[in-house]
């Protein structure tokens, strides 16, 4: 017994030494980075982060920033530098963002052997950096503008630094800067030195779209980004019983007038079980569902294809002419003539093409849709779908819906 509480106290003992010296080496961090005349905040919100759109930032879910740095460059320009991560992306560095004078065109320029996942865009340069450009006139410009100063980007030892750096909308940004204070001094003023030369040379000529006011998805500004939010639950129909239910990982959007909620819903439940002598065990499962709910924001009746367990949804199954579509689709509504109506033979054939998806609309305008973990690309392809739909609702069928003018405009070729 007495060995035992020996290496308790051991354990403790060591674990207390090792808290001691990393708050010793965390209050001497915070010291060399104060003595930058920069400012340190702890746990910063990830609404810092609004405005930076463009990969690493508009993709992927589980977004999460840290250990915020405040400061202003050699030169006066302000700066912030942070940890960001998600489930797409990680870095052991930081990520330095300078302000620019206006919005430009999106580019990245980043080592071959270290892309940068997720960027879109031409590629303009192949070496000695690779330079993706939505623009490439743009890009060619950032190009001559970067290339003279890669020779700089050093190190306190001399070592040449990771190069990654790119404009995201308002921002000129760099990646995977090293927390060193003296080595992110340094690239810090190496980034004041490529604002500088980019807003004197003629890039600034450039528009670029302006930023998001939230957090969002790149080439997506109108979807908003929340990294939870548990009152969202309120909105869909979510599994109920058990406890600790949380929102993640949420995108809404107005949709262009077919707005959507998409968020993943977790939860706990527990249960017990009892050994052979008596001794009862609580367990705890934890349990995950994705969500996505469409609404329209216009009058229409409940229809569905093919929905649900049995195929089915809201009334009796409506044959058309076409044994083909009749064959892959089961049209279900309360209203055959409705269903007609909107299944005409333009519709039908949009169907068959693109392979369609199974979806109800309730009266109520909610529309379900199914789905799977509802990434991106998905959201895309459904509300694509789904608007295409509409666009081929024909116009005295929302004249009678009283929804005129059609809010959602006829789709001019009806092969596309």
């Amino acid at each position: 017994m007495d060995s035992i509480v020996v290496v308790v106290f051991l354990i403790i003992g060591v674990a207390a030494l090792v808290l001691g010296v990393w708050l010793y080496q965390k209050h001497k961090y915070i010291k060399a980075i104060e003595a930058h005349g920069w400012t340190w905040v702890e746990s910063p919100d990830i609404s810092i982060a609004i405005g930076l759109n463009a990969a690493p930032f508009g993709i992927g879910f589980s977004r999460k920033v840290d250990d915020q740095i405040i400061g202003r460059g050699p030169s006066g320009v302000p700066f912030q530098a942070f940890r960001y991560v998600t489930d797409s992306f990680q870095s052991n560095g930081y990520v330095v963002s300078m302000k620019l004078p206006k919005s430009l065109p999106t580019v990245a320029a980043f080592q071959a052997d270290l892309p940068r996942a997720g960027v879109s865009g031409a590629l303009v340069a192949s070496a000695p950096l690779h330079v993706v450009a939505k623009r490439p006139d743009f890009g060619q410009e950032f190009t001559a503008a970067l290339l003279p100063l890669l020779p700089s980007l050093r190190d306190s030892r001399q070592q040449q630094m990771v190069v990654d750096v790119g404009v995201d909308h308002d921002q000129l940004v760099m990646l995977h800067v090293p927390r060193e204070p003296e080595d992110l001094a340094l690239a810090v003023a190496w980034l004041e030195q490529v604002q500088q030369a980019l807003t004197s040379s003629h890039a600034l000529s450039f528009e670029g779209a302006p930023p998001p006011q939230h957090l969002s998805f790149q080439d997506r500004d109108h979807w908003v980004y929340q990294p939870r939010n548990d009152a969202m639950l309120g909105y869909v129909n979510h599994t109920r019983g058990g406890s600790s239910h949380a929102a993640v990982d949420i995108i809404t959007s107005d949709n262009q007038g077919l707005p959507f909620i998409r968020l993943t819903h977790t939860w706990q439940t527990t249960y017990t079980t009892t050994d052979g002598e008596g001794r009862t065990t609580t367990h705890t499962q934890n349990h995950t569902e994705q969500i996505c709910e469409f609404r329209t924001t216009f009058a229409f009746r409940a229809v569905s294809v093919n929905w649900g367990m049995f195929k089915g949804f809201g009334g009796n199954v409506v044959a058309f002419e076409s044994a083909a579509f009749n064959q892959m689709f089961k049209v279900r509504s309360p209203v055959a003539r409705f269903a007609s109506d909107v299944f005409h033979p333009r519709q039908l054939e949009y169907f068959l093409r693109t392979g369609g998806l199974g979806f109800s609309i309730g009266a109520d305008g909610l529309v379900q849709v199914e789905g799977g973990t509802w990434t991106p690309a998905e959201l895309d392809r459904t509300s694509e779908f789904l608007h295409g739909f509409f666009a081929r609702v024909p116009d005295f069928t929302w004249k009678e819906l009283g929804a005129w003018p059609r809010p959602i405009a006829e789709i001019a070729n009806y092969n596309a």
